[in-house]
């Protein structure tokens, strides 16, 4: 009988030329994140994508016809485990980065942590929550910086 591993971060890179320059650290920082919210079993993809894509799913499944820099798909209470797909547009996180006159790779980094947030429970709808949530990004980034 083969094990089915509960415990899986991946990365997909899906018609894009950026690549995470270190997605063990970032595995492991998002494996303290889920630790210190008593999950520990998992199943994550982080899909990276480019504007076509993002916009297409946008629009599927929010009915929004523009690009976002994320979406997540939270499957924990489909599948009984805790995870989701995250997708993410890298061109849109570059042209945050620009706006925001960060670099790109913390950018990136925020917009991990976003999707995590979201499969968590955490949401951004209202101003309030927006700010709640970028707080709990500073945090995990934090973390993973330490």
């Amino acid at each position: 009988m083969t094990k089915i591993n509960n415990k899986e971060i991946t990365f997909y890179y899906k018609s894009v030329k950026y690549t995470l320059p270190n997605e063990k650290l970032i595995s492991n920082t998002i494996k303290e994140i889920l630790v210190a919210n008593d999950i520990t079993e998992y199943n994550i993809t982080f899909i990276f994508t480019n504007i076509k894509e993002i916009t297409k799913l946008n629009n599927k499944y929010l009915t929004h016809n523009y690009p976002t820099d994320i979406l997540t798909f939270n499957y924990s209470e489909d599948y009984r485990i805790f995870g989701g797909d995250i997708y993410i547009c890298t061109n849109v996180v570059y042209e945050n980065a620009e706006e925001y006159n960060t670099n790109v790779n913390d950018e990136m980094l925020r917009v991990i942590f976003h999707g995590i947030l979201h499969l968590l429970g955490h949401n951004d709808q209202t101003e309030e929550e927006a700010l709640n949530m970028r707080v709990l990004e500073e945090e995990c980034i934090k973390k993973h910086k330490k």
